[in-house]
């Protein structure tokens, strides 16, 4: 199973920061994940949210600013936002990326800076839409694919789910899978809800690896590792 630091390590530093990345790595994580944007002028950084309210002391969105006015920011204890060549620069050798993409516009960047430093067989991409994959492995065949899959977006959608969770599983099942195949996916990405031991054993009985996100209690992280899961995002990865 792959000890997965989501965001790095973030609740012991600022989160999608090198500092983060360092002690996710001295806690022997076997892949770092984080989230990546375009400033406005096409430089790839690592920030989760579009906006840099929630994560610096800055406001406005991350498009808004240029790589050298988004590096005046402080993101936690005095840490800057990274570019993902900072990013790849430190884990190279060490461990796995994994990058979450949500907009198609930085995919071509991405894997600029990858193949520049010969990293494309230790990165996974991970995305929720199957177009956004295909468009990756036209770009650069050994660049990992991750579909990223979360049908429930608001909590009264959970709530009913959880609710009849029996009986929506099995077409959820075929969806996922339908899914995959259609992103070329080598990899799962599970919101834990869905990470039941059937759709679990499904999934790998169809050759899919599946990942389980984010899980952060260790009476869950035994629970997931005990159903035989392929890989665990944590933002405590010292509980992996």
């Amino acid at each position: 199973m792959l000890k997965i630091g989501h965001r790095g390590a973030p609740r012991n530093e600022p989160e999608n920061t090198l500092r983060s990345f360092k002690k996710a790595l001295s806690l022997n994580v076997d892949m770092i994940e984080c989230d990546v944007h375009l400033t406005k002028d096409g430089q790839v950084v690592v920030i989760h949210d579009p906006t840099v309210e929630r994560t610096t002391n800055g406001k406005g969105k991350v498009k808004g600013f240029t790589l050298k006015e988004i590096k005046r920011l402080d993101a936690g204890k005095g840490e800057k936002i990274p570019t993902l060549e900072e990013i790849v620069k430190l884990v190279k050798g060490k461990c796995m990326l994994n990058l979450d993409v949500k907009d198609t516009r930085v995919i071509d960047k991405v894997v600029e800076v990858i193949t520049k430093f010969k990293f494309a067989a230790k990165t996974f991409i991970s995305a929720p839409r199957s177009d956004t994959l295909s468009k990756i492995k036209k770009k650069n065949k050994d660049i990992g694919k991750v579909l990223v899959f979360y049908p429930i977006r608001y909590e009264w959608l959970q709530r009913i789910f959880n609710l009849f969770m029996f009986f929506i599983l099995p077409l959820t099942k075929r969806i996922v899978l339908h899914k995959a195949k259609k992103a070329q996916a080598s990899i799962i990405s599970l919101q834990k809800t869905l990470a039941t031991r059937g759709m679990i054993s499904f999934l790998q009985k169809h050759n899919f690896k599946v990942f389980v996100w984010t899980v952060d209690e260790k009476s869950e992280i035994q629970k997931f590792t005990r159903r035989n899961v392929d890989g665990i995002y944590s933002n405590y990865p010292e509980l992996l």
